[in-house]
Parts: C-alpha cells; sequence; structure tokens
C-alpha cells in the first residue's frame, strides 16, 4: 500500500511536470516505472498494448540490422538510443497506467487539470514577456547559450506581445501540449453546464477555456489547433453517439448570432494591421518554414524509396537527409539556396520520419494505432473519456509536424494513452465478471 502511494504520486508529479521541464517529467517518470516493478501486478495484454509494442519492435528490427551492417560501431549504438531508441523509454508512461487501481483515476484527472492551469498561466504570461520563461528561472544558477529571447508579433496600445511558448523550448512543442488539453477543456463547459447550467463552475470553465484560446491563437502552431479541432469534432460525435449534447449553443438561435457576429466581424479582422499579423500566418501567409517542409520532405523520399523495409535506422535520419539533399540539391542547382536553409532534424511528418528510419511495417503499425485509439474513444462512455478526445487530432496533427518524435509531447500521449488503455480494459474486465 506505501508503494503504491508513492507509485501514483511519482505519475503525478511526472504528468504536472510535463508543463514544466521534460527532465523532472521524466524523472518522476522513472521512479513511478520503479515503483511499478516493486509492486508488479500482471499486465494484462490488450491489442493497444500489442500494437505498440509492435511498433516499437519495428524500431528495433531497423536498428539490429543496421548496427550490424554498421560492424557493430559503438558511435551508431549511441546515435540510435539519444535519437529514436530512446522513446521506448516514454512508452513506460503507457506502462505505469495499467498499473493503475479504480481509486487512481480521480487523482490521475486531478493531475492533468493541474497541467492544463500551467499550461494557461504559463502561456498567458509569456505573450507579454519578451524573455523566455525557462531561461528566467535557469539563468539563476547556470548560463545557457540558447537564444534567450521570444519572437515578437505585434504591439497593441504600446504593449508588446510575443508568441508564447510557456516553459517549452519552441512553440510547436508548447502548441503540441495545449493541443492534448484544449478539446477537454471546451468540453468541461458542456459537462459542467449539464449538471449547474449557467453556474459559477461554468463561467469558470469558460474563462479557462478563453484564456487558453488566447494562448493558442497567440502561439500560432496551425498543426497543433488543426488537431484541436479534430479532437473538437471527435467529441461532438461522441457525445452524439451518446445522448449528451446538452449545451444551448448547439440550437439554431446562438449559431446564428454567432454566424452573423463572425460574418460582420470578418471585414474589420481582416483590415486590422495587428490581428492580420497573428491570424495571416493560421492562413498560410507570411510562413517562410511552408517551403522548407516541401524540401525537406523532397529530400525524404528518396530515404523511403530505398529503405522500404526496414528504413535507414534509427539514429541515421540526420546524416542520410544531409546526403540526399546535397544530391538534389546538385540535380537542382537553382535550388540549392532552399535545400541549404530548409530545417532538419526530423521529416516534419510523422508518418515520412516512421517509414524514412524503420520502414513500411512501422507506418502500418502507427495507423494502427491510431484506429485503434479513435475505435476505443468513441466505444468508451465514461466520464473520463473527454479527456482523450484530442488523441485522435494527434495523428492528424503528424501530417504537418513530428510531434512522435518530440519528447515533451509524446510523454503525455504515452500518458494519456495508457490511461485510455487502463480504462477500456478495466471496462472489459467489470463486464466479463458481470456475465460470469
Amino acid at each position: 500500500m506505501e508503494l503504491h502511494k508513492y507509485f501514483i504520486h511519482s505519475i503525478s508529479l511526472s504528468i504536472i511536470f510535463c508543463g514544466i521541464s521534460v527532465s523532472l517529467s521524466q524523472l518522476f517518470l522513472a521512479f513511478a516505472l520503479l515503483f511499478m516493478l516493486l509492486e508488479w501486478k500482471k499486465l494484462q495484454f490488450t491489442p493497444l498494448l500489442g500494437i505498440s509494442l509492435l511498433l516499437f519492435a519495428s524500431y528495433f528490427v531497423s536498428f539490429f540490422f543496421h548496427y550490424y551492417q554498421s560492424g557493430f560501431d559503438p558511435a551508431y549504438l549511441a546515435r540510435a538510443f539519444r535519437s529514436e531508441l530512446k522513446d521506448f523509454f516514454l512508452f513506460s508512461g503507457f506502462l505505469v497506467m495499467q498499473n493503475l487501481e479504480k481509486k487512481d483515476s480521480a487523482t490521475i484527472i486531478k493531475s492533468f487539470r493541474i497541467l492544463l492551469l500551467v499550461l494557461v498561466v504559463t502561456g498567458f504570461v509569456a505573450i507579454f514577456s519578451q524573455v523566455r520563461l525557462a531561461r528566467l528561472i535557469s539563468d539563476l544558477y547556470s548560463t545557457s547559450a540558447s537564444w534567450k529571447f521570444q519572437h515578437h508579433i505585434t504591439t497593441i496600445l504600446g504593449i508588446h506581445l510575443y508568441l508564447p511558448i510557456g516553459l517549452m523550448n519552441t512553440h510547436l512543442t508548447f502548441g503540441g501540449l495545449l493541443l492534448f488539453l484544449f478539446p477537454s477543456a471546451v468540453f468541461a463547459i458542456h459537462d459542467s453546464y449539464k449538471k449547474s447550467h449557467w453556474s459559477k463552475t461554468t463561467i469558470i470553465q469558460i474563462i479557462i477555456v478563453l484564456a487558453l484560446g488566447m494562448v493558442f491563437l497567440f502561439n500560432n502552431a496551425r498543426s497543433a489547433i488543426a488537431g484541436a479541432l479534430i479532437g473538437i469534432a471527435i467529441g461532438i460525435v461522441h457525445n452524439i453517439k451518446f445522448g449528451n449534447l446538452k449545451l444551448p449553443v448547439f440550437s439554431l438561435k446562438p449559431v446564428v448570432v454567432v454566424l452573423l457576429f463572425l460574418l460582420l466581424a470578418a471585414p474589420v479582422l481582416h483590415n486590422n494591421q495587428t490581428m492580420k499579423k497573428i491570424i495571416a500566418p493560421l492562413l498560410g501567409e507570411e510562413k517562410h518554414t511552408d517551403s522548407g517542409r516541401t524540401f525537406i520532405w523532397n529530400s525524404t523520399f528518396p530515404l523511403i524509396k530505398e529503405n522500404v523495409l526496414l528504413g535507414v535506422g534509427p539514429g541515421n535520419y540526420n546524416q542520410e537527409i544531409e546526403k540526399s539533399r546535397k544530391k538534389l540539391s546538385a540535380q537542382n542547382e537553382s535550388l540549392l539556396f532552399f535545400y541549404e536553409v530548409a530545417q532538419r532534424g526530423h521529416a516534419h511528418n510523422d508518418y515520412f520520419h516512421l517509414f524514412a528510419i524503420a520502414g513500411i511495417f512501422s507506418v502500418f503499425f502507427y495507423l494502427l494505432l491510431s484506429g485503434i485509439i479513435t475505435s476505443m474513444i468513441l466505444h468508451l462512455n465514461s466520464e473520463f473519456t473527454v479527456l482523450f478526445y484530442a488523441l485522435p487530432g494527434f495523428f492528424f496533427s503528424g501530417l504537418l509536424q513530428c510531434y512522435f518524435q518530440d519528447d515533451e509531447v509524446v510523454i503525455v500521449f504515452w500518458f494519456l494513452t495508457g490511461f485510455l488503455n487502463h480504462l477500456y480494459a478495466s471496462k472489459d474486465r467489470a463486464l466479463a465478471k458481470a456475465q460470469a
């Protein structure tokens, strides 16, 4: 019992620190994994667990093949475990959730709510801070070589506004975290209204969503925003399926009023220079990274074509993409500059990246993973289901970004996926017990 208390506290702290420090979050995840092993319970095999393990198996098969091909090069071994293979440790976020007890669900939900508040507060403060919030803390005890300032967006009434990244290092990472929690925050209004209509709690939920929406808008991570919208759509479908839609915004009159407001506001927003600087990038204007994506994709396709079955191997993407990029730029000299300045590090598309590093089977298992998760969400009629609406949106966001390769984001993904699997498995066990 004492071990389990430490176990659940470690998970809770790991979830909360996902919005503060990825290092501390992983530290508490390691503690949770240790406590889980010390009070080991039988791990129930589920389709979701099986597909997740097969996905990582595709990583390791590719790794061992290329490790053998390299002559057991220790440099490649270290490189592989510094890149994609280290994600297997983050998968323990899924595993520890299988050791939860029924009474622990409330603690997990509370932890995600605290994480939401951390993101709202740090994101909102960051809008008005020229200096990265993480640097305000780290500079107290160390000297960092990283860029100190946030990206300036615009100035309103003499107040400078910045692209918020909270306590993270990039706006895309912070956007990925917002993606996971925005749909659940929206439907928290719905659930609160069902219980107490326009109560104090409902008003507070509305304020939280408005603040979070403002942070999300200023953050400008378009792929994450698109994923959040997919999550909201999944939530609407889920609530319609189980007959849970009760909010008056779904009636005709409020919808007409909102549409008329947007129709009248559109010309004003379109002609306002301040709003243009915020909204135009969301619509594809003034985003220099868009063309860069096409060049990095074009450089990734040869890697896929030449290594269909096993990919180039975990840890080999950066060096192989450099060869591909230089070859293509030599063949297209007029595009040399664009190939040179294109952002690298990953394929800027989860599916292309998985295909490139581990071959066709990894993409197949990843697609199966998304299908199983979506199906589970749509069939789980639980008070906690709202927390998972964003997961299908995560897979959609992967079409334009490599969120599955982002430690700060993927750790939350595995926590949510593991919690979903735990609840679904618990429901199946309860049903089997009732039928026995």
